[in-house]
């Protein structure tokens, strides 16, 4: 059985991001975003926090803007504490027990990819510089 490009993201697999099921999940994470990080509307917030993570414990703080790739791979557990401009760059699970607490500016990093771009797109990839002197 062929494994979903979502599959082999979760397996550690090389996956292809272009993927239609993986770009309607970002495309989520990036409606729901704001309303996660705008304040004014808490009940809306919840609604907007308990729709896009995986799983949300009891008494979870957001104090600030986060930032998500996917969302939906991320789990909270109880009375976590997650504070201003911390990133999760879901490109497999993140799982947070109880009682965390998350400093500002963290970012958790759990994608992996092959260095060699010949190795990810299957062609020589070049890139140009050019200088332009405007006087």
């Amino acid at each position: 059985m062929t494994k979903t490009e979502h599959e082999k993201l979760l397996a550690g697999e090389e996956y292809d991001y272009r993927d239609p099921e993986l770009r309607k999940m970002i495309a989520k994470a990036h409606r729901l975003m704001p309303v996660i990080n705008d304040l004014s509307d808490l009940e809306k917030r919840q609604t907007a926090i308990n729709d896009l993570f995986g799983h949300v414990g009891e008494g979870l703080t957001i104090n600030g803007k986060i930032d998500v790739l996917y969302g939906n791979h991320i789990s909270f557990g109880d009375n976590d504490f997650i504070n201003d401009n911390v990133r999760f760059q879901d490109s497999n699970l993140i799982t947070l027990g109880d009682r965390v607490i998350i400093a500002p500016d963290v970012k958790f990093y759990c994608g992996e990819h092959a260095i060699d771009a010949t190795k990810r797109w299957g062609r020589h990839c070049q890139i140009f510089c050019v200088n332009r002197s405007f006087s």
